[in-house]
């Protein structure tokens, strides 16, 4: 069974699929063991639906995991053998086995080789109460601000427009509020008068600092401000202040037509500035605030927020008018250029941890302080969550960089438009609307089975609980024998590690596909392997959520079994040494999923990119990456260079020809180069923080197969007569007939480019040809249209380009640019370097003639030239 059917069956996908057993092997694979895990992935219809029951899950009287296909049967004692914890647990009195059965379906449900992952509707008994009669909650947050130049068709009459039409889509009985900022935040009521907000109003010396903002007597004196007052959470949606307030109203016929009205009335605040005095930071702590401390138990809602401008006032400031700042880049946040960034990205990181249901003064204490961490607190039961995402219609920054973990941290959103005029925008509302309600109040934890560690998830995202297991037993470790906190090449020194195997998430989607990082407790030597080793290692997913939809708890369960190296050892006991040890090889080999070793590395890498101040140190990040798959060259891949075998044209086949490697590693080349070029992941200074903000928070949480695409790009020829993929190479340009279209899918964008330059296009927005649909396009879009139509995790941005045409550099930038096949790579002798990456600096390329494009990026023949001499010269300890 293919890696590829595996996924489709539980949702997990590992890098390697037959786990270490020694210090060596471990070392030798070069990045740590890991996992792709869709919480709530969808089978295909080729496969049987996932099995549903009811009942009381069946647990472990010892580590309370749950029984599962793995398990061993004591039919004379009545109990089961439980695979995590090795030891006996009895079964319920009443649980019938069957004595001699005749069909699978015989069996519980359970038990069943079908039901590797299982999912539980759970009794009201057995789980936390929550009303069936909880609303929906939706807090609109908007910027006013409209420049006086805007025509008359202008960005803010558009976005009212488009919420209008987004609110008549909310079902009646939900519960709706309206705040909007400029310079001020208004707080908007039904049927009584609306509250304006200063920071004045709240703190005496506005330039305080951050402490003062979340102290409790300024929430207690802006909560006054707007009527409330702080007291415990009422259990009762109907009681709350914000209901008696009517700042959040209940949408019935009536008052769905008077909230439409208030949205059509919201006047905009002109200005003749591009860069006004903005309180967008405000505008979040005053949400945040009335949500945490003025709602009600449980309370489920989504905040969406609308931003045209950076912050420009305390709290949250990204741009300081007083001081003349212009806006910061990498390089100034890398500089310490940049005053406002780490104190604003922290407090929009409180924020974060606050719309996952932490008090105000444990996430201030968590963003503040250097360590601690917010898996040493738990999550108040009942506490009100909500998930928030970020709509920016600005070409300008905003500040999203610093803002991203109020949206990350909530499991929300970020969509980036160049205007609220902008066809998109009606579409990314829908998305927000489509992905709530769904699953909500996720609980993950990750059980493991004996010598097999949790160790953390890759990525800012979610809260990370407290460990299931408790506290080590051991004084001197600071975590439980089952939590890995090992740190690797791949952590950035100064982020802070959540090392723990529970999550909270207010809200999952089929779309989101979670990495877990894993540690193999591994013998030192082949004697202590035989004696005491590992053959098996178990791992279950246990999510619990609530079903908006059902009203119910449901768990799923997904146990997954994988064989480690000792297994191949003892099954091989009978043959000599040498044969056990290529066969070994040879499994472990075939064990190895490329295109999922190549989508953990790329979020391991943008995970340091993100908890580091900053894009630090570019070469040491691409020392770091070559080297990784040098040294998995080194020991698995058998690399080498045949010119000889070379008679195709096409140059990627050609590439494939000239250079023989182990097929299980062949993907991993073209893909290491991409990535390597990737201006919206990896080599991003052309690209400004708020859009590498977008683009990593999106690519952390998409499907492997989407990220694929998104490292490596698409490039389709559309013609009347076929439409096939062509190679992602700059010969592909030259090639092709003037007549056709070259429609390239990056996931985050899909370029359709005319060879032929007839159309007449504006320099950069050309958003009319895809509105009016035009019949100049209409060959590419009956191609490009299924595709929109399918892809719901990502709304991409459509470009419309052509030869010699401003926006082609968006398809020629990714491709690969053609070099002579007579390219002379040699690797001059330096006795003074001093790292891996100078013997990069070292390759000697002759000048290549290039088709269609010049660059001074390596060509992909290059590339793989300067592969196959590292590769030949590597020695252990040269990545050290």
């Amino acid at each position: 069974m293919s890696f590829q059917e595996l996924e489709l069956i539980d949702g997990v996908r590992f890098n390697w699929n037959l786990f270490p057993s020694t210090r060596l092997e471990a070392s030798q694979l070069s990045t740590p063991l890991a996992c792709l895990y869709t919480p709530l992935h969808e089978r295909d219809l080729d496969y049987q639906p996932i099995p549903t029951t009811t009942g009381y899950p069946i647990q472990c009287n010892t580590c309370r995991n749950y029984v599962n296909p793995f398990i061993k049967i004591d039919r004379k004692n009545n109990m089961w053998w439980c695979p995590f914890c090795q030891k006996k647990s009895y079964l319920p009195d009443d649980y019938k086995l069957p004595e001699s059965p005749q069909s699978v379906d015989e069996w519980p449900i359970e038990l069943r080789q079908t039901s590797s992952t299982l999912e539980f509707e759970l009794p009201d008994t057995i789980t936390d109460a929550v009303s069936t009669q909880l609303p929906l909650a939706f807090f609109i947050v908007i910027d006013v601000y409209q420049h006086i130049e805007d025509t008359p068709d202008d960005p803010f009459r558009a976005l009212k427009s488009s919420l209008v039409k987004f609110i008549e889509r909310i079902p009646v009985g939900s519960l709706v509020g309206l705040i909007t900022y400029s310079d001020t935040v208004r707080v908007h009521k039904i049927g009584k008068p609306d509250h304006v907000i200063n920071l004045n109003d709240i703190l005496r010396d506005t330039s305080a600092n951050y402490k003062a903002i979340f102290d409790e007597s300024t929430i207690v004196k802006c909560l006054k401000i707007l009527g409330l007052e702080s007291k415990p959470l009422d259990t009762d949606w109907k009681e709350s202040p914000l209901i008696q307030e009517q700042i959040l109203t209940e949408l019935n016929p009536e008052n769905k037509a008077v909230f439409l009205e208030k949205i059509r009335n919201v006047k905009p605040k002109l200005t003749d500035s591009y860069r006004p005095s903005r309180s967008s930071g405000l505008a979040h702590y005053v949400t945040t605030v009335l949500l945490s401390r003025a709602s009600y138990k449980n309370y489920l809602g989504k905040t969406i927020f609308f931003t045209t401008g950076p912050c420009t006032s305390f709290p949250g400031v990204v741009l300081d008018l007083k001081q003349g700042q212009s806006m910061r880049s990498h390089t100034d946040i890398l500089n310490f250029n940049a005053p406002h960034f780490v104190p604003s990205l922290r407090f929009y990181q409180c924020l974060g941890y606050i719309a996952n249901g932490q008090s105000i003064e444990r996430a201030f204490s968590i963003s503040k302080s250097s360590s601690m961490k917010p898996n040493n607190f738990g999550l108040s039961p009942g506490a009100p969550s909500w998930n928030t995402d970020i709509f920016v219609g600005s070409l300008d920054q905003v500040g999203i960089y610093e803002m991203k973990h109020a949206a990350n941290l909530s499991m929300g959103n970020i969509y980036l438009l160049d205007s609220f005029k902008s066809f998109k925008l009606e579409q990314c509302l829908g998305r927000a609307f489509n992905s709530f309600p769904t699953k909500v109040f996720n609980t993950l934890t990750i059980a493991t089975s004996q010598d097999l560690k949790i160790s953390k998830m890759i990525g800012d995202i979610g809260y990370p609980l407290p460990s299931s297991y408790g506290q080590s037993l051991k004084y001197y470790e600071q975590h439980h024998d089952k939590i890995s906190d090992n740190l690797t090449k791949f952590d950035s020194p100064v982020a802070k590690k959540s090392f723990t195997n529970r999550w909270w998430f207010n809200l999952l989607t089929k779309n989101v596909t979670l990495a877990f990082q894993f540690d193999m407790n591994t013998k030192r030597s082949s004697s202590d392997l035989m004696a005491n080793g590992t053959r098996e290692a178990y791992i279950q997913f246990q999510l619990k959520y609530w079903d908006f939809v059902s009203k119910s708890w449901k768990l799923r369960i997904s146990t997954i079994e994988k064989q480690t190296t000792l297994s191949v050892l003892v099954s091989r006991k009978s043959g000599s040494p040498q044969n056990t040890r290529i066969i070994k090889e040879h499994q472990l080999l075939k064990s190895f999923d490329q295109e999922c070793w190549m989508i953990i590395l790329s979020r391991l890498l943008i995970s340091k990119i993100d908890s580091s101040l900053g894009y630090d140190r570019v070469d040491d990040l691409k020392d770091l990456l070559d080297s990784t798959f040098v040294r998995l060259l080194f020991y698995f891949g058998g690399v080498k260079l045949d010119l000889s075998s070379s008679n195709s044209h096409n140059p990627y086949l050609r590439l494939q020809q000239i250079y023989t490697m182990n097929e299980h590693f062949k993907l991993l080349p073209a893909l290491i180069y991409h990535f390597r070029r990737n201006t919206q992941l990896f080599s991003i200074f052309n690209s400004s923080p708020d859009e590498i903000a977008y683009y990593h928070s999106s690519f952390l949480k998409m499907s492997c197969d989407l990220s694929l695409k998104v490292v490596q790009p698409q490039l389709f020829e559309i013609s009347i007569e076929s439409t096939k993929e062509v190679p992602l190479d700059s010969s592909s340009l030259s090639m092709c007939p003037e007549d056709l279209f070259l429609i390239m899918d990056t996931v985050f964008q899909i370029i359709v480019f005319k060879l032929q330059a007839s159309l007449k296009l504006h320099l950069s927005n050309n958003d009319e040809f895809f509105t009016e649909r035009t019949s100049e396009i209409a060959l590419p879009m009956s191609f490009v249209n299924p595709i929109l139509a399918k892809r719901d995790a990502v709304i991409p941005n459509l470009v419309l380009t052509q030869t010699n045409h401003s926006q082609s550099r968006f398809l020629v930038s990714r491709l690969n640019p053609n070099d002579k096949d007579d390219t002379q790579v040699q690797v001059e002798k330096n006795t003074k370097s001093s790292g891996f990456w100078d013997k990069f600096k070292q390759l000697t390329i002759a000048p290549p003639s290039y088709n269609v494009m010049k660059t001074d990026d390596l060509s992909l023949r290059q590339y793989y030239d300067g592969l196959v001499l590292l590769v030949k010269s590597y020695k252990i300890g040269d990545d050290e």
